[in-house]
């Protein structure tokens, strides 16, 4: 009886921590296998690869406990729904498979790097000359002119 309860409680703390672990690559691979096309993807892109960074580590470290408590479950006998088993099998294929898709979207970034840059200079210098031109224009026609009446100077 305590056997079938322990196994069934490592079952289930394994379990969790599958789908925990599944769920975050899913998510990562979608946010990675998106497109880069603008300044707010490559943003989107480089916050993922940071995130995955940050959990690469403590990732690594909790794929051995998992297989290694369906290895257990299996060696005694827990009846564990295939489906479990088939996961435990890919997820170090999946886990290789994401880190390799985080380094082509890096390689890409690398590569792209310099036209998003360009984009952003020129971006900044037609803004840098539509804020001097509103300011001209503010100054010389704005609701602060000398002798504008208060209603005139709202609507400006």
């Amino acid at each position: 009886l305590w056997k079938s309860t322990f196994g069934a409680s490592v079952n289930d703390w394994a379990q969790s921590e599958l789908e925990s672990l599944q769920g975050f690559i899913e998510e990562t691979m979608t946010q990675l296998n998106r497109e880069i096309k603008d300044l707010d993807d490559v943003r989107d892109a480089m916050r993922t690869l940071s995130r995955l960074r940050e959990l690469e580590s403590e990732i690594d470290l909790k794929i051995a406990p998992i297989t290694d408590a369906y290895a257990l479950l299996q060696r005694y006998s827990v009846q564990v729904p295939q489906e479990e088993v088939e996961s435990v099998d890919q997820l170090l294929y999946t886990w290789k498979k994401l880190k390799e898709q985080a380094a082509k979207v890096n390689d890409h970034l690398i590569q792209v790097q310099p036209l998003f840059k360009s984009q952003l200079l020129k971006s900044v210098s037609v803004f840098v000359r539509d804020v001097t031109t509103f300011k001209t224009a503010y100054d010389e026609r704005g609701p602060q002119q000398p002798g504008v009446k208060p209603k005139v100077a709202v609507e400006r």
